[in-house]
């Protein structure tokens, strides 16, 4: 999968939990402030791993592995 249709999914996956990030803004924004509460986080990783086909293991599950965007782009990268 391409490198854009990976961040293009991210950045879907980020609106269906009603996170709205310009595109503009650097791969390198701090995704923690958006996350306003464990329930919006968890519900980003279920959306990553129902728009990517793929599990995301429990020990995976820290912020520091969802801290910006290129994080989650490599992240998802290894996975598929």
């Amino acid at each position: 999968m391409a490198d854009d249709e990976i961040m293009q999914k991210i950045m879907m996956a980020l609106e269906n939990c009603n996170v709205f990030i310009d595109e503009s803004d650097d791969y390198g924004l701090e995704l923690k402030d958006y996350f306003i509460d464990s329930i919006v986080f968890i519900s980003f990783i279920v959306e990553l791993e129902n728009a990517f086909g793929i599990e995301i293991d429990m020990d995976m599950l820290n912020i520091e592995n969802f801290k910006d965007l290129s994080t989650v782009h490599k992240l998802i990268s290894c996975r598929l």
